[in-house]
């Protein structure tokens, strides 16, 4: 073989090699955005995308499923609580960044009986959920800043628990932590009155806002903008018009039990479902940093994350 013939031969095979390698490289058309998030408030925010041809969700309970996602890095897209994707961030176990704000001050501390004040605590039990997560650290937190001692505090792995807690008649609890929509959930179930006082309110002096759910990008897989704008555009189109949402996602989806459009409706301008973007708005962000020092040390244990974390 002459060397002409060699040297033709030879350059099909790199430029096949490239052309795989850059096809591979990115998404092709028909593959998915594949997306994990979990049950509550970030489920409400896609409800209206669940089937979109552009995304495969997966959704999940608890905190475990989250953190082997983080460390994993085979999603393109996790909505999860800031504070652990900060956390694994520090420590070196997860290379996902930090994109957008989804859900903020949408926690509540809930009871059967009417109560004035937050002190009403003490001496009672107290049943939250997600200890690690941002709720259950904004509980604690106020436990701390207002010196509070109530009897016991437990704590169930979802708010779907908690929910399940507060409904039964022989439950031992006084007070339950939970967030729309299951507020919301419970009073058309049960027809009374759940009285409620927002933790995030009584953090106002605190922090600039109690950051929840967040969107977190996989550097590593290539997203283009088309998928998060999407994510963006749903969530502007359920603020502004929540009657329409509703009625669109209880048509496609049964993702909560007894979220009715009606529900649903009247829970979406509780939820604080938003779309902040991450990197002009450091000083938040650091703001709830703060607060974790301060009330929760050992989170964070007074580190940042590296300078690549928000994009």
């Amino acid at each position: 073989m002459n060397t002409k013939i060699m040297k033709k031969i030879l350059s099909s095979i790199i430029v096949m090699i490239v052309c795989a390698l850059f096809i591979g490289c990115k998404k092709t058309p028909k593959e998915k955005i594949r997306v994990l998030l979990p049950q509550g408030t970030p489920l409400v925010a896609v409800g209206n995308l669940l089937d979109d041809e552009m995304f495969s969700f997966d959704i999940v309970n608890g905190q475990d499923p989250l953190i082997e996602a983080f460390t994993k890095g085979e999603y393109d897209l996790l909505i999860a609580p800031l504070n652990l994707g900060t956390k694994l961030n520090i420590a070196k176990k997860s290379e996902y960044k930090l994109k957008a704000i989804i859900t903020t001050n949408n926690t509540y501390l809930v009871s059967k009986n009417e109560f004035k004040n937050i002190e009403e605590v003490n001496g009672k039990n107290v049943l939250g959920f997600g200890e690690g997560s941002t709720p259950s650290l904004a509980l604690n937190s106020i436990m701390n800043y207002k010196n509070l001692t109530p009897k016991k505090v437990d704590f169930r792995s979802s708010a779907a628990d908690v929910t399940l807690e507060y409904t039964s008649k022989n439950t031992e609890y006084d007070f339950f932590l939970l967030a729309e929509p299951n507020i919301s959930i419970i009073s058309n179930k049960t027809k009374k009155e759940v009285y409620k006082i927002s933790l995030s309110d009584l953090l106002k002096d605190e922090v600039d806002m109690l950051i929840q759910a967040c969107l977190f990008v996989n550097p590593n897989k290539n997203i283009d903008d088309k998928s998060i704008n999407k994510i963006e555009e749903n969530i502007k189109e359920m603020n502004n018009n929540p009657s329409d949402y509703a009625k669109s996602v209880e048509s496609k989806h049964n993702f909560f039990e007894g979220l009715t459009k009606e529900v649903l409706e009247k829970a979406i301008p509780n939820c604080n479902i938003t779309f902040i973007n991450a990197k002009d708005n450091k000083n938040i962000i650091e703001s709830y940093y703060k607060l974790l020092d301060k009330f929760q040390p050992s989170v964070l244990q007074g580190k940042r994350p590296d300078e690549n974390f928000i994009i």
